[in-house]
Order: C-alpha cells, then structure tokens, then sequence
C-alpha cells in the first residue's frame, strides 16, 4: 500500500512542502512507473504521473449526491470517479488504524538516530 514514506518533518508542515522537498532532494523517491500514478489532493502540483482533481469544477462526493448526481462535463466525471477512489483509499486507511493503533495518533516520538 505505501511505497514511500518519509519521516523528520513535524506533523504542522505544509504537506505540498513537504512534497516538494522530497521530489527535489531525496534521490530515494520512486516515481510512477508509465501508466501508473500516485493519487494527490489539489494541493500538490499537477505533475505527470500524478492524479490531481480539476481545481474548477466540483470535487467533493458530497457534491454528487441527490439531484446533483450526474457530472456535466468530463472533467467533472473524472472529479467524480477521482472522489469515489479517495473515499476507498480513506476506508482502506480506517482498516489500517484499526489494526495498528500507533497510526491514530499522537505518534510517539522516536529518535531518527541509531
């Protein structure tokens, strides 16, 4: 599920901050590999081989829910199946935390020295 993760920042960054520095200084991030992409909020920049929602257009599930189902353009479809797939990543995430406690949170502090 996770193919990077990268520790030292304080909880309190900027999560496109931290994104960058890490494209920009860890030769160790592995990019998307042709037709695969990593899924990213609207925050980060919209880079190939990262899946970025239309700024635009509507975004949120909640957005398409009772008379507003159907999505008018194709951006807004692709916003729909976008927020379908980030409600499924949220659920697989809930899982995790149930299973390992420690990623509710707070997170304990751990030195980074060995």
């Amino acid at each position: 599920m996770f193919t990077y993760v990268m520790a030292g920042w304080e909880g309190s960054a900027n999560d496109a901050h931290v994104f960058m520095d890490c494209l920009n200084n860890d030769r160790n991030f592995r990019w998307p590999s042709n037709g695969k992409y990593y899924f990213v909020d609207y925050a980060y920049p919209n880079f190939s081989g990262f899946l970025v929602p239309y700024c635009q257009d509507r975004y949120y599930i909640n957005s398409f829910r009772g008379n507003n189902r159907q999505a008018r353009e194709p951006k807004e479809l692709f916003n729909q199946h976008r927020s379908q797939l980030r409600n499924v990543i949220k659920r697989a995430f809930g899982v995790l935390k149930n299973i390992f406690p420690i990623l509710k949170g707070p997170m304990p502090h751990y030195s980074l020295e060995r």
